[in-house]
Order: structure tokens, then sequence, then C-alpha cells
């Protein structure tokens, strides 16, 4: 388990079945603001280095 402090608080990553946590990102279809944005509705959220390194698909 992954577990980092920030401003006094642990936290760590989230596993699977776990409620995501509630963010703000901007990204390059505009900003989200997660989940509010995607209120009833399914959603995948995948992530990739912010160099636009390529995602091998195979």
């Amino acid at each position: 388990m992954v577990v980092y402090m920030e401003e006094g608080k642990a936290y760590r990553m989230p596993l699977i079945g776990d409620p995501a946590p509630a963010f703000n990102a901007v990204t390059t279809q505009g900003e989200i603001n997660f989940p509010e944005d995607y209120y009833g509705r399914w959603v995948v959220l995948f992530s990739h280095p912010a160099d636009f390194a390529h995602v091998d698909k195979d």
C-alpha cells in the first residue's frame, strides 16, 4: 500500500472498488470537476504522464 503525507494528513492510493476522490483538473478538453460533472454516469479514469509520452496499447 502506498501512503504519502501532505499538509500533515496521510493518504493512500485508491484500490479497486474504492470510491474515487473528488478533484478538479484542467484537461485538453477544458476544466473538469469530478464527480460533479459526471453525476449519474459511468466513468473510467485514465491517466498518463504529463509529457505526453506514448501510451502503449499492445
